[in-house]
Parts: C-alpha cells; sequence; structure tokens
C-alpha cells in the first residue's frame, strides 16, 4: 500500500532567490560607495611654479625675513631654439620688497635649494645663478629653464615639462602661469590656440605637451605629428616593453599552469558555485566599503578588488540562476562587467574630484582592466573543452587587458604589482569557468 507524503509535507518556506540576494549586494555596495566618503585623500597635484605664493614666502621667513605675498604670476617664454626663458612676479608690500632685495642671495638660496623635482614641486625650479631684482611692491626673479622645451625635425618646438609622467598631475599655485609662443610661431598642438597659453589658479594640468610651428598649415600640422611621434614613441615602446614583458612571461605560465593543475580538481555543479561566489563577491564588497577602504579616488589595490568583488556578484548570480547559457554570455559578464564598472567609476571619480579628474579616471580604468583580465581566465577555463582555442589565442585573450592599459593609460609599474595577485586569483577563476561550463553551450 503506498502512502502520499504530501499531506505530511508542510510547505516549503520561500527563500530570496540567489540572484535577488546578490543583486541587493551589488546595490547596497553601490550606494555606500557613493555616499561613502573616502577613507584617504590621493596625494595632491605638484605644484606648477613651486616658487610662488606660499612657497616664496617660506624662503623668505627660511632666509630671515617675514614676507607677505599679495599675487604671484609666473611666465615662460619659449624660443625658436627650444631654449626657455622663466620669469616669476611676485607682489609684496614696498618694504617686504625692500628686505627681500637687500637679501637677495639669501632668498634665491633658499628657493634654489630644492632645485631635485623628486623634492620640490615646480617646472623648472629656480637654479642658483637665477637673478632677483625689486622695484616699487614687486620682486621679480628671471632664469633659464632649459629642460621645458626643444626642437625637434621639421623646425617644431615642443613644451613637453608637464608630461613627466607623474600621476598626480600639476596644478596651478600662482594667480596665473603663462606660456609664450616663440616669436613668429603658432600653436600646432596643445591645449590652446592662441600664442600664449594661460592657466589661472587652481587650473589642472594632466600631462599638457604643447607644440609650436612657423604656421598652422598642413605641412606644419604634420610635422608636429611627427615630432610628437618622434619624441614620445621610443620612451613609450621602452617602458612598454619593461612592464609587458615580465606580464607576458607570467600569463604564458598561468595558462599552462591553470591546465595542468586545475584540470586535476573536481567541479561542483554550476547553481551552487556561483551561489557561493556571488555570496562571497557580495560580503567582499560590502566589507570593503563599510571599512571605509574604498574611495572615489579608485587608490590600487582596494579598487580592483572592489570591481573583482562586485563582478562575482554578477556572474555568481547569473550561474546560481542557470541564467549562462552560453560562453559569449559569459565573456559578457566576466569582462564586460569590470569593463563597465571602469567606465562608471572613471565618470564618478572625475565628477566627484575635478581637480584631479584625469589621474582619478585612469586609476579606474586600470582597476577594471585588471579585472577584466581575470575574468578572461574564467571565460578560458569554460572554453577549454568547447572551444579549445590554440595558445596563441588564449594567450592574446588575457594579456588584452594589459594592452588596453598600456594603449589608454600608457606603461605603469602596476601592471607588474598586479601581477602576484593574478598569480594567486587565476586559478580560483579558471576552476569556477570550468565549474559553470557544464550548464553552457558552445556558443
Amino acid at each position: 500500500m503506498s502512502t502520499s507524503r504530501s499531506g505530511s509535507l508542510r510547505p516549503a518556506t520561500s527563500l530570496p532567490s540567489p540572484s535577488t540576494l546578490a543583486a541587493v549586494a551589488l546595490a547596497v555596495s553601490a550606494l555606500t560607495l557613493g555616499v561613502g566618503a573616502p577613507a584617504a585623500a590621493a596625494p595632491p597635484p605638484a605644484d606648477v611654479c613651486g616658487v610662488c605664493g606660499p612657497t616664496f614666502e617660506d624662503a623668505a621667513t627660511a632666509a630671515g625675513g617675514d614676507v607677505t605675498v599679495d599675487a604671484s604670476t609666473r611666465d615662460v617664454h619659449v624660443a625658436a631654439n627650444g631654449s626657455a626663458r622663466a620669469a616669476v612676479d611676485v607682489t609684496v608690500g614696498s618694504r617686504d620688497a625692500d628686505w627681500v632685495a637687500a637679501n637677495a642671495d639669501a632668498v634665491l638660496a633658499e628657493l634654489a635649494a630644492g632645485d631635485d623635482p623628486s623634492v620640490t614641486d615646480g617646472v623648472a625650479p629656480v637654479p642658483a645663478d637665477a637673478t632677483l631684482q625689486a622695484s616699487g611692491d614687486s620682486v621679480t626673479i628671471e632664469y633659464d629653464a632649459p629642460g621645458v622645451a626643444h626642437t625637434s625635425p621639421g623646425g617644431v618646438v615642443v613644451v613637453d615639462a608637464f608630461a613627466d609622467g607623474r600621476p598626480t598631475g600639476w596644478e596651478v599655485d600662482a594667480d596665473a602661469v603663462r606660456l609664450h609662443a616663440p616669436k613668429t610661431h603658432v600653436v600646432t598642438h596643445g591645449p590652446a590656440d592662441a600664442p600664449v597659453t594661460a592657466w589661472t589658479s587652481g587650473d589642472h594640468i594632466d600631462d599638457a605637451v604643447v607644440a609650436y610651428a612657423t604656421d598652422g598649415g598642413l605641412v606644419a600640422t604634420a610635422a608636429t605629428q611627427v615630432a610628437l611621434v618622434v619624441d614620445t614613441g621610443p620612451a613609450f615602446l621602452r617602458y612598454a616593453a619593461i612592464v609587458l614583458a615580465p606580464t607576458l612571461v607570467v600569463l604564458a605560465g598561468l595558462l599552462w599552469s591553470t591546465r595542468a593543475v586545475g584540470t586535476r580538481v573536481p567541479t561542483v555543479g554550476s547553481a551552487r558555485a556561483g551561489t557561493v561566489v556571488a555570496a562571497a563577491g557580495g560580503a567582499a564588497a560590502v566589507t570593503l566599503v563599510a571599512s571605509g577602504a574604498v574611495s572615489t579616488y579608485f587608490e590600487f589595490p582596494i579598487a580592483a578588488a572592489l570591481f573583482a568583488a562586485l563582478t562575482a556578484v554578477a556572474v555568481g548570480a547569473l550561474a546560481a540562476s542557470g541564467r549562462l547559457r552560453t560562453i559569449r554570455a559569459l565573456a559578457v559578464a566576466a569582462v564586460g562587467t569590470p569593463v563597465a564598472l571602469a567606465a562608471l567609476g572613471a565618470a564618478v571619480g572625475a565628477l566627484t574630484h575635478p581637480a584631479v579628474a584625469v589621474p582619478t579616471a585612469r586609476k579606474a580604468v586600470i582597476a577594471g582592466s585588471l579585472v577584466a583580465q581575470l575574468g578572461a581566465f574564467v571565460v578560458v577555463g569554460a572554453s577549454r573543452q568547447s572551444d579549445p582555442a590554440s595558445r596563441w589565442r588564449r594567450l592574446a585573450a588575457v594579456l588584452a587587458p594589459s594592452l588596453v592599459v598600456v594603449a589608454v593609460v600608457g606603461p605603469t609599474l602596476l601592471l607588474v604589482a598586479w601581477l602576484p595577485l593574478l598569480v594567486v586569483a587565476a586559478h580560483p577563476a579558471y576552476w569556477f569557468g570550468r565549474t559553470v561550463a557544464g550548464g553552457l553551450r558552445s556558443v
């Protein structure tokens, strides 16, 4: 005699689905990130003038005086032969100007003490042989400024002193900073089209390169582009090789080790793995934000950890709910999610911190691209059996995010700093890809 158990069963408790839990964790993390205060401010931009305003007052104090600066400007005059002459005008009281004139050597010595750019801010720091003159209530410091500009083939004059690769960029610390074109030259590349490129107090200068030619015609424009490539190309390729060579070696080794080791580790059900990954990612994201470690400056490696956690939420939720049906869908989730987070982070960072908009956006792009590289290992693990691509195609797939970083941001040592983290995370990512492959079709 058969007995029906339906009457003895209690109705199953309705629990939120894994995708719902993941969505809640994602939303909480995103909202908390948006309203949370930054844990630590990014390094401030470097001062363009370096001898204006408070810096001049500090030098006078160190020289034994007490000077108050009312206004300060800096003019850099570029010549056709690539040389440059700098003039700093500081407005002070007449008594202060007399004191500075009487103690010119001591003040100049204090200003020139930081001639090393790694110690003292400022484009074209004051050298020891600068001249100082005082008249009325103003003080003028003049000196040659080598290294600000140089000539390139085709008669093009290039000013690249601002493009020194520092991640913080430059900020104008004077009332005005003006860059004057050589006589009979026009601007053929840069942030302005007038003979005088001017910035005012608080303006931010991010890797600005200004080029001048004798006219603005097609020949001069073409010569300018050639000059820029000649100037920046060799250094770019050299630094790119420095950061990409170890990256290439590590990625090749990881592709071998994930296949050799990862295939020996047993997998579990796709839904179960997705639930665990989504829950772990949500918990990690909430923990990062709640601890105050996350900021809208998107500092590495915290930003990468946050993007990885949010990507785990998205990919895990889709796997847990059975919505990952193709390798293409997995690629969109595992690689596309961090790319979208990078774009969102770049926009949020730029809007939240306009003074350092470009450096902050770059950090978000770097974090998202590197997490996308981790997502590529998920795709490689999932497609190993159904789409056995050649080793070169697999290497190209995992190398592509690094190339994107170099192309968009430039060669950065963060690519090398990321490698130890990638070595640790690539094998679990590959295993998760093999796990969810059971529920996928071939494309």
